[in-house]
């Protein structure tokens, strides 16, 4: 819901109690009370433009978003919050009473549920993005759930939404566009577009991750906040950890891929060690499955820097997508301490199809360069006392 001037006359005063619907945009504006100015304030509904201006009820003025680095989903939250939302509850009630069912009250209806479901999901990440909890993690997906459930109800033709009274619902968007977030463009952290049923079924988490070397595979993410890619499930790439006294064991696999798929494609294991130092190590299949590796490190929030090229071993199962990279512990800051934590990630960059597969997935990213500035935790106890 966004604000804009009413028109006035000429002594100042705006024309108080007047509404008029805006079928071309979707929208339904209301006069209220003027301001301190002597100006009118219509009450703009349009739920789908989600970043929109300042709302305002009789002078009275909603949280103004100041611009810069802000995300859609920042903005939203600063946008409505509870408060606000029982507010347009009540605005949309009183519309109802004086104006009856008419076609803008209809359409009204449907984007403020819509708004609340979409508000329930910000809400939940919101919440996700400070702790990664496990019980968070399922409330997002929940919320998009309840969400999806609720846009599909609405009658459609499977592209777009059936008009209302030959009125279009949201301003025209897609059923496919309102389920990815609406217009919510840019590099914008939000769950809209992961797939909950997917996640749910494997255990995923894209973020606050813990994996131990144990063998266990764990499912890589999409990397980038972008709309989720149907090939990251349909081909999903799974990683695993095993180690002992001289190295860390990393696998990458491809269930339902050849090996010939893992052709053309980069590999790479980040580590944190407590000590403020990263290290990353990436190993590259040619499309002649010949591999190439470099160990690069950094120290703080430096950029990383190539350092050697050391013989990593990395071994390409002979009959299925399946690669293990060794790294020796001499080389990423030694054998871990007993209870140490590491910062771990694990990438894969498949050239073929320019999708990049990630373990623990940036949430706050701005710019490009910060699209792995997150990592999950390799939880280990002393290979020595596990051997």
């Amino acid at each position: 819901m966004t604000a804009g001037k009413g028109r006035t006359s000429s002594k100042g005063r705006s024309h108080q109690g007047k509404s008029r619907f805006d079928g071309c945009r979707g929208r339904f504006d209301t006069c209220c009370k003027s301001d301190a100015a002597g100006e009118g304030v219509f009450i703009v509904v349009d739920i789908s433009l989600v970043t929109g201006g300042l709302f305002r009820k009789g002078g009275q003025k909603f949280p103004a978003v100041p611009f810069g680095r802000e995300t859609p989903s920042s903005l939203l939250m600063k946008r409505y919050p509870p408060r606000v939302i029982r507010e347009l509850e009540q605005l949309l009630s009183a519309i109802e009473e004086r104006s009856g069912k008419i076609t803008a009250v209809k359409i009204l209806k449907i984007e403020l549920a819509c708004l609340k479901h979409t508000m329930a999901v910000i809400s939940a990440y919101n919440t996700f993005f400070h702790d990664r909890s496990d019980a968070h993690c399922r409330k997002i997906l929940n919320a998009l759930e309840a969400r999806e459930k609720f846009i599909l109800s609405i009658p459609n033709n499977g592209r777009y939404f059936d008009k209302v009274d030959g009125i279009p619902v949201f301003t025209n968007t897609s059923v496919r566009q309102l389920l990815d977030g609406g217009r919510l463009y840019g590099k914008i952290p939000t769950p809209f577009s992961w797939d909950h049923q997917w996640m749910r079924q494997n255990n995923i988490k894209p973020a606050g991750r813990k994996i131990a070397p144990d063998g266990k595979k764990q499912y890589l993410f999409q990397q980038g906040l972008h709309t989720f890619d149907p090939v990251i499930r349909q081909k999903p790439t799974q990683v695993s950890c095993l180690y002992d006294k001289n190295n860390l064991y990393v696998t990458f696999e491809g269930s339902r891929e050849k090996r010939n798929d893992f052709a053309n494609n980069g590999f790479h294991v980040y580590l944190f060690r407590q000590n403020g130092t990263g290290y990353r190590v990436i190993c590259g299949l040619s499309p002649q499955l010949k591999h190439w590796s470099y160990l690069s490190t950094r120290t703080g929030k430096e950029t990383f820097k190539k350092v050697s090229s050391p013989a990593f071993k990395a071994a390409l199962d002979a009959g299925k997508a399946l690669l293990t990279i060794t790294v020796p512990w001499q080389i990423v800051g030694g054998l871990p301490r007993k209870g140490e934590k590491i910062g771990f990630n694990t990438v894969r960059v498949n050239k073929n199809t320019a999708l990049t597969y990630v373990w623990e997935q940036t949430q706050h990213q701005i710019k490009y360069e910060m699209r792995l500035n997150e990592y999950g935790t390799l939880t280990t106890e002393s290979p020595e006392d596990t051997l």
